[in-house]
């Protein structure tokens, strides 16, 4: 443990942080192994990783309940969220400060048939809205997934290090006086913890922890929750970006095929009844579908994207379209590109610098789409964006 040195700054928010690295690999003899088990998607400055997966002895399992989701033809794929259980994270864990908590996640909404050379990755992030760093204030959960266990790696790998875990087979854990991280392998899961704090945390309990995910994940739960409007400023409140920003609704806005096993997603969780007394707000990213070897388009007559695309939707609702209006103005005004768009919503701009954004207000809600300026293949025009964001924003709109 360190002592009497400078503590670091606090870290960004999560949702402008990178996601944690995928454990690297192990070598194998065939050489086209990565070629199945890794696509890395670029994204406006950023990557987003997507993987497969098939159940570790190769059978096809229920994917449970989902509404339809699709999840059960891929086998144990856990989406984290559902294994860490936000509403009971305090329970399990320990008690995050007073306040609304942001959940941020990524997850597969339906995964396509496994491949035996492929894997999944899952990841839940629980924590303070205003970043406080109290004894504990962040939690995060990463579930890496594989058919064949070689390319899980080992604990150490992900930990880069770390000490043995008591109570934990083959678990290993770091920790000093800002973050804990623990990493263990169960059956075909890596799983890395990673506990965000303010001062020297208590261990003891960390294998109890483990001992509830491990009976977790053999759940297989595979469905992202559901998340009803809630009631601020008088009326329905969207919490959850993505059931407004669809899969569908991405496709057709595109006008490619977009991939169902890589979304992400942040909202806000109530404290009480309580939610931030400024705006609420929640986001969701889709991207496009990687193209498979020899294929041009999917069996649905859509083509598959040679590059990608990952807009982030972003909903606001404030407590007056006055104020709506002053939060996307302040946009406007900062953007060394702006144009006015005529016949969407209340008012609209596409604004932009190094990413362009589409920006719609609708009474005290403001919508925002933000996008690269490149597929990684080729650049796009303020125009081009504009013929891609637009039908999406309308559906958007619509639905609000």
């Amino acid at each position: 443990m360190s002592s009497g040195t400078t503590p670091p700054p606090p870290p960004p928010p999560y949702w402008q942080q990178p996601g944690p690295p995928m454990p690297p690999p192990r070598r194998r003899s065939r050489a086209w192994v990565w070629v199945l088990a890794l696509v890395v998607l670029v994204v406006g400055g950023g990557a987003v990783g997507g993987f497969l997966l098939l159940n570790d002895d190769g059978d096809e399992k229920d994917g449970g309940a989902g509404g339809g989701a699709g999840n059960a033809a891929a086998g144990p794929y856990a989406n984290a969220c559902a294994v860490l259980q936000p509403a009971t994270v305090e329970e399990l864990i320990g008690t995050l400060p007073a306040g609304p908590h942001e959940v941020s996640e990524e997850y597969a909404e339906s995964l396509p048939p496994g491949d035996p050379l492929s894997r999944t990755r899952s990841s839940c992030s629980v924590g303070s809205v205003e970043e406080r760093r109290e004894n504990l204030s962040r939690v995060v959960l990463d579930i890496n997934i594989s058919a064949d266990k070689e390319l899980l790696g080992d604990p150490t790998e992900l930990l880069d290090g770390g000490e043995p875990l008591p109570g934990v087979d083959g678990g290993y854990i770091q920790s000093d006086e800002r973050v804990t991280r623990v990493a263990w392998i169960h059956g075909a899961a890596a799983l890395t913890l990673t506990l965000s704090h303010d001062r020297a945390f208590a261990t003891d309990g960390v294998p109890e922890v483990v001992g509830v995910l491990n009976e977790r994940v053999d759940e297989r739960p595979t469905d992202a929750a559901e998340i009803p409007p809630a009631k601020k400023f008088g009326s329905d409140v969207v919490v959850d970006a993505c059931s407004v920003f669809t899969h569908d609704e991405f496709e057709e806005g595109a006008g490619y095929r977009a991939a169902p096993d890589l979304v992400s997603r942040t909202y806000t969780t109530p404290s009480g009844s309580t939610y931030p007394t400024d705006f609420v707000n929640t986001t969701c990213r889709r991207t496009t579908a990687m193209k498979p070897f020899g294929e041009e388009q999917g069996a649905d007559g859509l083509p598959y994207m040679d590059g990608s695309l990952s807009p982030l939707a972003s909903i606001e609702t404030h407590p007056t379209p006055g104020a709506a209006l002053a939060a996307a103005q302040s946009r406007v005004d900062v953007s060394d590109y702006r144009e006015k768009v005529r016949d969407l919503g209340d008012r609209a701009w596409l604004v932009g610098s190094s990413s362009l954004s589409l920006i719609v207000l609708k009474g005290n809600v403001k919508v925002e789409l933000t996008a690269g300026l490149s597929n990684g293949n080729a650049d796009w025009t303020p125009a081009d964006m504009r013929k891609r964001l637009v039908p999406m924003a309308e559906k958007i709109v619509a639905r609000m």
